[in-house]
């Protein structure tokens, strides 16, 4: 009855390894939760995902996407990690085992330009994954939930149906 078609989330990764490494106290079973019962009621979901995060490695990556299997989610933002500068990230980088390779401000970009097809190319490695990792890791992401979108349009839920499950629901 509110209206609330759509929630995003600060996912960052599905690795619990990750999530503890960086200091993010939410943990992946309220993400999964709260999907479900978004899913229950017809909200769309949206993820958005860093790559490129402290103790992150390609098996991270993998249990990332696993996660977006799971949940299937209408839309994620697969995002490079960048440290900016003021950031503890930028101030301490040794202590989250981040090697900052880009100096020039005007490089950090964490998704192209949505003007421009250009590549983008992270700006720092760290102590688990290199810079041209990070960027396969994008790409595979976005590959993979290229895959759970046509997934999702097989089953999509005409708007006449998501209003009659809304009006369904008693919300306290």
């Amino acid at each position: 009855r509110a209206g609330c078609v759509f929630i995003s989330f600060g996912l960052e990764s599905a690795d619990p390894k990750v999530l503890e490494g960086v200091d993010k106290k939410c943990p992946l079973e309220a993400y999964r939760q709260v999907a479900s019962w978004a899913k229950e009621v017809g909200i769309r979901i949206k993820f958005f995902i860093l790559i490129g995060l402290s103790y992150q490695t390609p098996e991270s990556i993998d249990k990332t996407i696993e996660f977006l299997w799971e949940t299937k989610p209408e839309e994620i933002d697969a995002q490079l990690f960048v440290p900016y500068p003021g950031s503890e990230f930028a101030r301490e980088p040794e202590k989250w085992g981040i090697t900052i390779l880009e100096k020039d401000f005007t490089k950090y970009r964490q998704r192209p330009d949505r003007k421009s097809a250009q590549a983008i190319m992270s700006t720092i490695e760290t102590k688990w994954m290199t810079r041209h990792e990070m960027q396969e890791a994008r790409e595979k992401i976005l590959q993979e939930f290229a895959k759970i979108e046509k997934e999702n349009a097989s089953r999509a839920v005409p708007r006449e149906g998501i209003v009659s499950i809304l009006e369904s629901v008693a919300f306290y």
